[in-house]
C-alpha cells in the first residue's frame, strides 16, 4: 500500500520508511519487548 501511495505521489517518499528501515524498527521492537515486560512486572511488585 505504501508503495502505491509513493508511486502516485513521489513527494511523499521522504515521509515513508524504506523496507530496510522497517526491518530495523522490527528488530528494535523485538529487543525492547522483553525489557518492557520486565519493567511492568518489576514496577508492579512490592
Amino acid at each position: 500500500m505504501t508503495d502505491d501511495l509513493v508511486e502516485d505521489n513521489p513527494a511523499l517518499e521522504e515521509w515513508y520508511l524504506s523496507n530496510t528501515e522497517w526491518h530495523e524498527i522490527e528488530a528494535i521492537v523485538k529487543l525492547l519487548e522483553p525489557i518492557a515486560r520486565a519493567t511492568l512486572i518489576l514496577s508492579s511488585s512490592t
